[in-house]
């Protein structure tokens, strides 16, 4: 963080300020740990093939298959 973004700021908001952001830290930490076996498949996935389309993600998301119909542009594989 910039000390200059803090400038002027009264102690009370800095700590409101600093507060906030350590727990949106936490939510996004949690939410990657809880997700990690996804972001993996998909990082390893790109990996490979270096380029994944929508069905391609849905795929590596929903092992099991997808519960939702495609919409045009995911039928064509775009």
């Amino acid at each position: 963080m910039a000390t200059c973004q803090w400038h002027g700021l009264s102690e009370p908001r800095r700590q409101v300020i600093n507060h906030r952001l350590r727990a949106a830290e936490a939510q996004a930490r949690k939410l990657l740990a809880e997700h990690k076996d996804m972001l993996v498949r998909v990082a390893e996935a790109l990996l490979n093939e270096h380029e994944l389309n929508r069905m391609r993600i849905d795929a590596l998301l929903n092992p099991l298959g997808s519960i939702r119909n495609p919409g045009p542009r995911e039928q064509s594989g775009k």
